[in-house]
């Protein structure tokens, strides 16, 4: 069994990496996992533990489904963060909508539930995963920080492909194989 999802994998442009390195600085203190820059995508579909058949299907499905996309872009455009019983818990870069990249998500979602796999009804909200925060000893200043107007929070994402990853659970935190790219058209 292999844990594994779908997603696009993502670069940032150096004024986006400034930018987040001054948040971690100013939040050094703070109980924050930030995700590696070699680690950044925005997943598509998630699918949990799966079998070798299976990722052979979900190969097969990928495959035909990449054929149907050609490639586009999206923004990533300002800081914000999830709340988890009422605490902040992720530190995302939002996503404005882009009905492509909604598109290609439900047509995957779609498709992957056809040969069994779980349906989410969840509406799809793209975001690209900064930071997962354990406990914040000064929230105060957390919301100071990433309320903070900032120069260089935004980049256009070019979609060439995705990406069927492997996630490896460690200790560290969590770390991702590339299975297979899938071009897009």
């Amino acid at each position: 069994m292999k844990r594994v999802f779908v997603g696009i994998s993502i670069h940032l442009k150096p004024e986006l990496i400034e930018s987040i390195e001054l948040i971690k600085e100013e939040l050094k203190s703070e109980r924050i996992r930030w995700v590696s820059e070699d680690n950044l995508h925005l997943t598509l579909k998630f699918l949990g533990d799966i079998s070798d058949e299976d990722i052979t299907k979900v190969k097969d499905v990928l495959t035909h489904k990449s054929k149907e996309f050609t490639h586009f872009s999206f923004e990533l455009e300002g800081l914000s963060y999830f709340n988890h019983k009422g605490n902040p818990s992720v530190i995302f870069c939002h996503v404005p909508h882009n009905k492509q990249l909604v598109d290609l998500a439900v047509s995957l979602r779609d498709s992957l539930t056809q040969i069994g796999f779980q349906k989410n009804d969840k509406e799809f909200k793209p975001h690209l995963t900064l930071a997962r925060i354990k406990t914040l000893k000064r929230p105060d200043q957390f919301y100071e920080v990433i309320r903070k107007p900032r120069k260089g929070v935004q980049q256009v994402v070019p979609v060439n492909e995705f990406v069927l990853y492997e996630s490896i659970l460690k200790p560290s935190g969590a770390f991702y194989v590339v299975m297979q790219k899938f071009p897009l058209a």
